[in-house]
């Protein structure tokens, strides 16, 4: 055999070597077991082109019953129980199974790892710090645990700030850190986790517009119940196409102080939301830290009533709801609502609403609850200033009397008539 066969044979023969050498590893990588917050086989600094930075991980979704989320300032958790995701933090109040997904799956979809900096020192720029270590500060990562139902760890990892989509052609993504490892990496995907355990929840919790509002009455508990009746105002009006409600029982001589007075408490209850949410024994438990607020009742032209109570509890108010049905809508309605609801309708609203408020006391927006804070007075036009030198005690009045002619100070006196 000449040298230039036996060189195109050697050739031959290392191909195949090196593409054997592939497919084992190939195969090896395809068949690892997979350990929680390990990337891929040992010795990997990061995942490859199109594989998954928590290798493994995908095909162990469905076992993750719970997700555990701990930040430098707040530890919280979502569960699955009884086939539907809770915030246990939160009196197992519901979680959205669309937020909890979201993370499950954005943790199993991370790809194309860019490994960054091992410098402790510089993980605040990236915000893959520890939470739970002693360095940690409001710049650390949140550590995300998906852990099994026996309680065991499926992943973990740090994540930290997102990676805006032009600062690689890696695209959007975030950048992160495994527990117990130096190395960080910028990784490609989506993954944003909340900062509270509220944000996984569904936070808008009661929607009554204003157009299908009859009346609205707000009490204000007196400063000392004993010597004081409650203050209550009332807005009305009779007819649906009336634009504006009514401000009832004006004294004499005073007005509205403007038209639209009194449109924020008719709002209160539309397209509401939360800042915290706790079981309503917990807040409204009579305790001298529970101090009694405004109470307010709401009525619609269909005969839907809801009940709202209030508390001032630990720098939050907190509302307390609850929905009725007159028995009968009295007096005749003038052009009702087209939309209103039939009777049974309305009753079966009722019962829903009752079932999502009863067993909870909610701690709306701090803008909603300013609403709340509107006194008779305020909602009413000041009272005119009384003369400079009024009459009595203080002196003669400066006014004219009738007949004479007013003069303007500033102003030369008139001529007196030819």
């Amino acid at each position: 055999m000449s040298s230039r066969q036996l060189i195109i044979v050697g050739i031959v023969a290392a191909a195949a070597i090196a593409g054997a050498i592939v497919a084992v590893n190939s195969a090896n990588q395809r068949t690892t077991p997979f350990t929680p917050g390990v990337p891929g086989p040992a010795g990997s600094a990061g995942a490859r082109q199109g594989e998954p930075f928590l290798q493994g991980l995908a095909a162990r979704t469905a076992d993750v019953v719970t997700v555990r989320f701990q930040r430098q300032d707040a530890k919280f958790s979502a569960r699955l129980a009884d086939g539907r995701w809770v915030i246990p933090e939160k009196g197992n109040f519901p979680a959205l199974d669309t937020s909890v997904r979201a993370v499950v799956v954005g943790m199993a979809t991370l790809s194309e790892a860019e490994p960054l900096t091992s410098r402790p020192e510089r993980y605040d720029e990236l915000g893959v710090g520890d939470p739970t270590g002693p360095q940690a500060n409001p710049r650390s990562g949140t550590l995300i645990t998906l852990l099994d139902k026996a309680d065991q760890p499926i992943a973990a990892l740090i994540v930290g700030n997102l990676r805006p989509a032009g600062a690689s052609a890696g695209g959007e993504g975030v950048y992160v850190r495994r527990p117990g490892e130096s190395q960080s990496f910028a990784v490609r995907g989506s993954l944003n986790p909340p900062k509270e355990p509220v944000a996984l929840a569904d936070a808008s919790f009661v929607n009554i517009g204003r157009d299908r509002l009859r009346t609205y009455t707000i009490t204000h508990p007196p400063a000392d119940a004993a010597a004081t009746p409650p203050t209550s105002i009332e807005f009305r009006r009779a007819a649906a196409t009336d634009t504006g409600f009514t401000l009832q029982n004006i004294p004499a001589g005073r007005t509205i102080s403007t038209p639209g007075a009194g449109e924020g408490l008719a709002t209160l209850l539309s397209v509401t939301s939360f800042q915290d949410v706790a079981p309503v024994a917990s807040i409204f438990d009579g305790s001298p830290e529970a101090k009694p607020g405004p109470s307010a009742v709401y009525q619609a032209f269909d005969g839907l009533i809801v009940r709202l109570d209030t508390v001032a509890r630990a720098g939050k108010q907190w509302w307390r709801l609850r929905a009725e049905v007159e028995p009968e809508i009295v007096g005749p309605l003038q052009n009702p609502p087209a939309e209103t609801k039939p009777r049974a309708e309305v009753e079966k609203e009722a019962a829903d609403l009752n079932a999502r408020w009863s067993p909870w006391a909610y701690a709306p927006f701090d803008f909603k609850t300013r609403s709340l804070d509107a006194t008779f007075d305020s909602l009413l036009a000041p009272l005119p200033q009384a003369p400079t030198g009024g009459t009595g005690p203080t002196g003669p009045s400066d006014a004219p009397a009738p007949g004479e002619l007013t003069i303007d100070p500033i102003s030369p006196p008139p001529s007196p008539p030819e």
